[in-house]
C-alpha cells in the first residue's frame, strides 16, 4: 500500500522534472497532441513516450501511412557517424528500432525467412510467434552491424561473412549481442599521434 502512495506522490514531480528539461519547442509539440490532457499530462511514462515520438518526427495530424515509411527510413538511415561513439550510436539505433516497432504493433514478419529456420513448425502458431521475434532480432542485429562505422568495424564484418561462407554462422543474433561484439573489437582505423 505504501509503494502506491510513494508512486502517486512522486508521479507529478517526475513529470515536472522531465518537462523542465524539454526545450520549449518540444513542450509545444507535446502540448499540442490530441491526447495530452487525457493521457500524457501527469503521466511520466506516457510523457517520455510522447517526447520520443516527437523527437523521431511524429506529427499527430500527419497521414498515418506516411509515418510508417518515415520510421523505416529513420531505422535504415541510423548509421554511426564519424566521431560518434558506440554508446551514442546504440542509443540512436534503439530509438529508431523502438519507433518502428511501436508503429507496426507487432514484430516484423519475415515469413519467408522464418520458414527456413530449423525449428519452424507450420502447425505450431506459438513457435511461429517465437521464431518471428527471433528473426526480427537477427535482422536488426545485422542492420546494427552494417550501419556501424565501417572504418572502425569493417574487418569484423568481413570476418563474419567469411565465417558464414565456411558454414560457421557467427553473426550476433540480437542487437545487445551485436553491441557487445562491436565494443570488444579493436578499431580497424587506428591513427597514431606523432609527438
Amino acid at each position: 500500500m505504501k509503494r502506491k502512495s510513494i508512486y502517486k506522490d512522486n508521479k507529478i514531480k517526475a513529470c515536472a522534472f522531465i518537462w523542465d528539461r524539454c526545450a520549449k519547442a518540444m513542450q509545444a509539440k507535446v502540448q499540442s497532441r490530441s491526447d495530452f490532457e487525457s493521457q500524457v499530462y501527469n503521466n511520466p511514462l506516457k510523457l517520455l513516450n510522447a517526447i520520443r515520438e516527437h523527437a523521431m518526427n511524429f506529427q499527430d495530424a500527419r497521414y498515418k501511412m506516411s509515418v510508417i515509411p518515415d520510421a523505416f527510413r529513420a531505422l535504415f538511415n541510423s548509421k554511426q557517424a564519424e566521431g560518434e561513439n558506440l554508446t551514442e550510436y546504440t542509443r540512436k539505433f534503439k530509438a529508431a528500432k523502438d519507433i518502428i516497432v511501436s508503429h507496426l504493433g507487432v514484430p516484423l514478419n519475415l515469413a519467408k525467412y522464418v520458414k527456413t529456420m530449423s525449428k519452424y513448425d507450420a502447425n505450431n502458431p506459438d513457435k511461429h510467434k517465437v521464431l518471428t521475434k527471433q528473426s526480427q532480432e537477427q535482422f536488426l542485429a545485422f542492420l546494427f552491424l552494417e550501419n556501424a562505422d565501417q572504418s572502425k568495424y569493417g574487418t569484423l564484418m568481413r570476418n563474419l561473412n567469411s565465417q558464414k561462407s565456411l558454414g560457421n554462422d557467427e553473426y550476433p543474433k540480437t542487437v545487445v549481442d551485436a553491441c557487445e561484439v562491436l565494443s570488444n573489437h579493436k578499431f580497424d582505423n587506428v591513427t597514431k599521434i606523432n609527438k
